[in-house]
């Protein structure tokens, strides 16, 4: 049984070693893909300062370099992002029944479209008023110098972050489907959980009050949507559990 247990763990080492090799070389092909198209990329990654700040500054010999290593890195990464959520459904889908491993293609699909909404939503709504914010509360005393790997670090933290928060409603779907969650434990701990999207956002956003609040703000909507996909699930669970005593 040891022996087994054994096997059994190296088994799951070997197929997470596989899938997280696959997701490299996926997000590596996609670099390699974007890294011609960097110009076009960065000018548009620009658009929510260019009210502020017309022309990024560069303050180090290799700061151009750099930033465009950052630049095809997030492209690869939007690139190969069905490949690397296809690879992590692909890790968890062993230990699921038959007929919850034939959610590969709704899983995969509807998770791309969870974190493109996130980061749309951070790129069009959170940065701008965040950055005219930020910049415009420095008043008249100061006139804004940023520099353009400061700003594109920014950028890849705020599209990263958010995409992968506005995956909640679907990630409470499907453990509540596995029968890992319920409503109402969500239900319950809601208080507990309005304290750690705060804490979640201090953390994860910079340092300032107005772009925490600006997180937070969709976290606490994000919870509620997914009590409601958790009792969306639960409902659909017990139905397949009525079916198959039947």
């Amino acid at each position: 049984m040891a022996d087994e247990k054994k096997m059994s763990l190296t088994g799951h080492l070997s197929d997470l070693r596989r899938s997280i090799m696959v997701s490299l070389i996926g997000i590596g092909l996609g670099f390699l893909a974007a890294w011609n198209f960097t110009g076009p990329i960065l000018s548009f990654l620009q658009t929510p300062i260019q009210p502020v700040q017309s022309k990024l500054l560069i303050i180090a010999p290799t700061e151009a370099f750099f930033t465009q290593l950052k630049v095809a890195f997030l492209a690869g990464v939007m690139i190969s992002l069905p490949l690397v959520l296809h690879q992590l459904w692909s890790f968890i889908s062993p230990g699921l029944h038959s007929s919850e491993r034939s959610l590969t293609l709704p899983f995969v699909i509807l998770s791309t479209i969870c974190f493109l909404i996130g980061a749309a939503f951070a790129f069009f709504v959170v940065m701008p008023f965040g950055i005219q914010f930020l910049v415009g509360y420095a008043g008249a005393a100061y006139s804004a110098s940023i520099t353009v790997g400061n700003y594109i670090s920014f950028t890849i933290r705020m599209l990263l972050v958010f995409g992968i928060v506005f995956e909640m409603p679907l990630v409470s779907f499907l453990l509540t489907r596995f029968g890992l969650l319920t409503p109402a434990v969500l239900g319950r701990n809601r208080r507990y959980a309005i304290v750690l999207m705060f804490v979640a956002a201090a953390i994860l956003t910079p340092p300032d009050i107005f772009t925490q609040v600006l997180m937070a703000g969709p976290l606490l909507v994000l919870y509620e949507v997914s009590i409601g996909t958790s009792k969306l699930a639960l409902r659909r669970r017990k139905t397949r559990e009525t079916a198959d005593e039947s």
